[in-house]
């Protein structure tokens, strides 16, 4: 019997064992895994959101006060904006951020050969998008506007801005995407945890690598293919379906040829660039996109920082895709 007690006590061990051990498998593999904390608000005519792998609402707001400070400054439609108050002046001195957006966006000016027009405001105002009823301008009209266009035209010196009285800036096509590298900035002075910021498909990332997607240029419900974005990076989409209007059963979108004062007429549907900050992929995409999708390949192809998807669209719906050589594990989707 005693020599039992011993056999016992050690099966009982060996039980106990197993248990402690098993109890902490089904403990690691229920705990939690560490999700982020979303936070949504709108600026520059899109929702931002912002993702943080820490809570901290206090951050995000923030940064939705600093994006809602930018976005005053540069907004085409406010007539109390420093961006109006530089349309209607010759010369005048800019603060260090308004500086580095018109620096930047002149800076594409020269890489697009003149694809990409930060003085295209005079047609932007003559389409008038945003009009309840929008209608194509008239010819003539046109023609006497596209005088008013030419980013050639401005001096920028030590953040001092000259130009004739008549032209004007419109810096939609890059305003997102710096908007989104400021934030990155102000994050990152912050944590150095994982977050993600999209603000209406300009996105930035740090931390992780993250899958994105890409719309269908049809229907926003269907992504059609996708692609890794590594952590810094980011990427933009230019499409002719994010402001659009049809008249007299003819489409007309937002993306003006500052050439031609016409929005671009070729099969390309959208075009998405990786870049190592959101302000060039911003710039890039809507240079590509007014490039159309030979040049406009050809183009992302030189430029050694960048990477990018054309999408086609014929008459009857079929896509095709011209992509550069060194995207991250592209797929197309199959829908």
């Amino acid at each position: 019997m005693n020599k039992l007690i011993p056999a016992i006590i050690q099966k009982a061990y060996y039980i106990l064992l197993i248990f402690l051990i098993l109890l902490l498998v089904i403990f690691a593999g229920c705990s939690p895994k560490r999700e982020f904390h979303q936070y949504s608000f709108f600026c520059m005519g899109t929702v931002f959101q912002i993702k943080l792998q820490e809570k901290n609402t206090q951050l995000a707001e923030k940064v939705e006060q600093m994006c809602t400070e930018l976005s005053s400054k540069l907004n085409l439609y406010d007539s109390t904006s420093l961006l109006t108050e530089i349309n209607h002046s010759k010369k005048i001195q800019l603060d260090p951020t308004t500086c580095s957006v018109i620096h930047s966006a002149l800076r594409w000016y020269k890489l697009s050969g003149g694809k990409f027009d930060p003085t295209v405001a005079p047609l932007t105002l003559l389409w008038d998008f945003n009009s309840d009823n929008p209608k194509p301008p008239s010819e003539n009209k046109l023609t006497e506007t596209l005088h008013l266009v030419g980013a050639n035209k401005i001096g920028l010196e030590h953040c001092v801005i000259q130009k004739p009285q008549e032209l004007q800036l419109d810096l939609g096509g890059i305003a997102k995407g710096f908007a989104v590298d400021f934030i990155y900035d102000t994050l990152l002075a912050y944590t150095h945890q994982p977050f993600f910021i999209d603000a209406g498909g300009n996105i930035r990332v740090y931390g992780k690598d993250f899958r994105i997607g890409i719309q269908h240029p049809r229907n926003k419900k269907k992504i059609i293919a996708s692609f890794t974005l590594k952590s810094t990076y980011a990427c933009a989409t230019s499409g002719d379906y994010q402001r659009m209007f049809t008249y007299r059963g003819k489409r007309y979108h937002h993306i003006i040829d500052p050439q031609t004062g016409y929005p671009v007429s070729h099969n390309t549907a959208s075009v998405t660039v990786i870049a190592p900050t959101a302000t060039d992929a911003d710039g890039a995409s809507t240079s590509v996109f007014v490039m159309g999708e030979n040049e406009g390949l050809q183009f992302l192809k030189k430029q050694p920082d960048l990477e990018g998807v054309i999408i086609q669209l014929d008459k009857r719906g079929k896509i095709d895709y011209l992509i550069t050589d060194h995207i991250n594990n592209f797929k197309e989707v199959q829908i």
